[in-house]
């Protein structure tokens, strides 16, 4: 994946699995504004120096930031309606969110049942890790 992205971003290379390109968000003048490489577990890593949201670079280059893990976590684990609709909420928001605003948006609460504990904790996982967002898990018993 990171040589994906990085020719999505005509970058040059920099290194064993490492390239620097022009951020494709603020699109500065320097060349190396932005930072690709290949982490471990099959991740990509993505780093503007400039400081854009790697959620606004990926959208940028037509990707979402699940597309930077090897395995995504709907292959894994089967997701529920419920963590399905709050996903897509939060991904049609956060990228219009200013940092400030993310700073103070309100932990997401993922209510599930206990069949869907398992895709429950993996999405909030994902939440926690690619948006650093504050999750909680409430268990509804007998919840559909």
């Amino acid at each position: 994946m990171p040589d994906q992205i990085a020719e999505r971003c005509h970058a040059r290379p920099a290194g064993p699995d490492r390239w620097r390109a022009k951020c494709p968000v603020h699109k500065g003048k320097s060349a190396s504004s932005l930072s690709i490489a290949e982490g471990q577990g099959g991740r990509t890593l993505v780093r503007c120096w400039s400081g854009c949201a790697v959620e606004t670079i990926c959208a940028a280059v037509g990707l979402h930031v699940s597309d930077l893990f090897e395995q995504h976590f709907e292959q894994r684990l089967p997701v529920s309606p419920e963590v399905k609709s709050v996903r897509k909420v939060l991904d049609d928001l956060w990228p219009r969110l200013t940092p400030r605003e993310r700073a103070v948006m309100e932990h997401v609460i993922i209510r599930t049942s206990p069949e869907n504990l398992d895709s429950a904790i993996a999405t909030a996982l994902a939440l926690g890790v690619e948006k650093q967002e504050i999750v909680q898990i409430a268990m509804i018993e007998g919840h559909e």
